[in-house]
C-alpha cells in the first residue's frame, strides 16, 4: 500500500496543471488574435514569441517551471483548437510526444482516464517572431493596478469602442476609453480614467490611440499578475509587462495611428 501511494505522489509531481496552461495559452492567444506559435521548452522552461496578424502586438512569454523535462520545439497552428482540447482534461495530465525523425508531430495528453492528441505543425510553416529595429524611449511609465483594469475593461465593453486614447495634459497622464481621431470634431461617448504616474513627458500630439479590444484581452488575460507595468512612446508604441512569481510576459503594443 505504502508503494503505491508514493508511486502516486510521484506520477502528480510530474503532471501538468490544466488551469495553468489554459492561463499561459490566454497570455498569447488574446481569444483568438493570435493562433500559430512555437513552443520552446527546455527541460523546464517554456518560451512563446508571438506576433498577431497585423503586427500591432509582438511579445514573449516565459515560463520557469513548465513541467515538462524535454529540449524540444513544438509547432502550433491552431491554438484556439489546442485550447479546446485541454479543456477535455481532467485538471492535471502527463504531456509525451511522437516523432517523425526529429521532429515532433503530436503532442499526446494523458490524465489517467482520457488521451487527447494534437498534430502539430512542421515547424516552417510558423511564423518567426521579429525583433524590433529599434525601442524608442518613452515619455510615459505607469503601473496597472487591479483597480485600473478593472475600470478600463468595465468602460471597453460598456462602451464597446474601437480605440482609446493615452493623453498627457499639464495636470498628469489620462486614459480615454471611446477616444477617436474623430473626438476633436465630434462628441462621442467616453470615459475618462486617471492613472498614476511619477515623472512624465508630454507628447508632442498630445495623445496616442491603440485598439481598445486588444488592450482590454491583454489586462483579462494578465488578471492573476503579482505585478504590471505599461510604458508609452509618442512614436506610437507602447510595452506592456506582467509578471508572477513563476513566469513573465512582454507585448509591444503598436498604434495605429499616424505619429
Amino acid at each position: 500500500m505504502t508503494t503505491q501511494v508514493e508511486e502516486e505522489t510521484e506520477e502528480q509531481e510530474r503532471a501538468v496543471d490544466r488551469s495553468r496552461i489554459l492561463s499561459h495559452i490566454d497570455m498569447y492567444n488574446l481569444s483568438g488574435e493570435i493562433e500559430p506559435v512555437r513552443w520552446n521548452i527546455d527541460n523546464g522552461e517554456l518560451v512563446i514569441g508571438f506576433v498577431s496578424p497585423d503586427n500591432t502586438i509582438i511579445g514573449n512569454l516565459q515560463v520557469d517551471d513548465f513541467n515538462v523535462d524535454e529540449e524540444i520545439e513544438l509547432g502550433v497552428m491552431q491554438t484556439s483548437r489546442l485550447q479546446k482540447l485541454i479543456k477535455i482534461l481532467n485538471d492535471q495530465f502527463d504531456i509525451s510526444f511522437q516523432y517523425a525523425g526529429e521532429q515532433a508531430r503530436v503532442l499526446v495528453m494523458e490524465d489517467g482516464m482520457k488521451t487527447v492528441e494534437f498534430r502539430l505543425s512542421d515547424l516552417s510553416v510558423i511564423p518567426e517572431t521579429p525583433s524590433l529595429k529599434r525601442v524608442p524611449d518613452f515619455q510615459v511609465e505607469m503601473d496597472i493596478t487591479e483597480e485600473f483594469a478593472d475600470d478600463f475593461r468595465s468602460a471597453e465593453s460598456a462602451l464597446d469602442s474601437d480605440e482609446f486614447a493615452v493623453r498627457t495634459t499639464p495636470q498628469g497622464v489620462e486614459v480615454v476609453v471611446g477616444y477617436t481621431a474623430d473626438s476633436r470634431r465630434e462628441h462621442n461617448n467616453k470615459v475618462t480614467l486617471p492613472v498614476s504616474v511619477g515623472e512624465y513627458e508630454s507628447f508632442s500630439n498630445g495623445e496616442i490611440t491603440f485598439k481598445a479590444d486588444t488592450f482590454a484581452e491583454i489586462l483579462k488575460a494578465n488578471s492573476d499578475a503579482e505585478s504590471g507595468t505599461w510604458s508609452v512612446s509618442e512614436e506610437g508604441l507602447s510595452q506592456i509587462q506582467f509578471e508572477n512569481e513563476n513566469w513573465n510576459v512582454s507585448y509591444y503594443f503598436v498604434s495605429q495611428q499616424e505619429v
